[in-house]
């Protein structure tokens, strides 16, 4: 396989900042000495650092969108597997040491960020919220998933509960977020026997 051009280059490592140390963390210099490039040959492919940061988030929801269509398409009937592999998403982050969910970690820079990547984020976010809304009402037509009120405002609840874990995850212990997304299950009345471990 070739290498990544120096465009693909620059993103995965601003990725990788991103992840560590959040928006705010770091500065093309740290992408620069870590890549041995010139800040110059930065700004050529990101003329400044919001081009950068809409580019990575960009990526991420493009990312989101291929797992999402994957997964309704494969496992169609199964609302209760495309939930775990939902809840999934930011322990598989928390799993990394020094990693944290970055729609999590990006939320609660959402003060911080410019213009186009702040509207990226909203529809990376508005993405993720509108899948887990729709595995709830499929569960609740299927008759595998409780609860109470419309699918949407109880997939803003749960979606609030797990992004606050995750936070509190990356600070603490992965587990919490486990506990968490547990009771979710809990709440929603899953049968055990449907679940599969996470």
């Amino acid at each position: 396989m070739s290498n990544p051009d120096t465009k693909t280059r620059i993103l995965n490592e601003a990725q990788r900042l991103i992840h560590a140390y959040g928006y705010q963390g770091f500065s093309y210099k740290h992408i620069a000495e870590r890549l041995g490039l010139r800040n110059a040959a930065i700004h050529y492919h990101f003329p400044n650092k919001a081009d950068l940061g809409t580019a990575y988030v960009e990526r991420l929801l493009t990312q989101f969108s291929g797992y999402r269509d994957h997964l309704n398409q494969k496992y169609a009937n199964d609302p209760v597997l495309r939930l775990q592999r939902l809840t999934a998403i930011p322990l598989n982050y928390l799993s990394t040491p020094g990693m944290t969910c970055p729609l999590g970690m990006l939320e609660a820079d959402i003060r911080f960020l410019p213009a186009p990547m702040l509207q990226a984020t909203h529809a990376l976010g508005q993405a993720m919220r509108a899948w887990l809304a729709e595995i709830l009402e499929q569960g609740r037509a299927l008759g595998v998933m409780q609860f109470h009120g419309d699918a949407k405002t109880k997939a803003l609840a749960s979606w609030a509960m797990l992004q606050g874990a995750s936070l509190m995850a990356a600070s603490h212990d992965v587990e919490l977020y486990e506990q968490v997304v547990n009771q979710l299950f809990t709440d929603l009345r899953i049968d055990n026997a449907a679940q599969e471990t996470l």
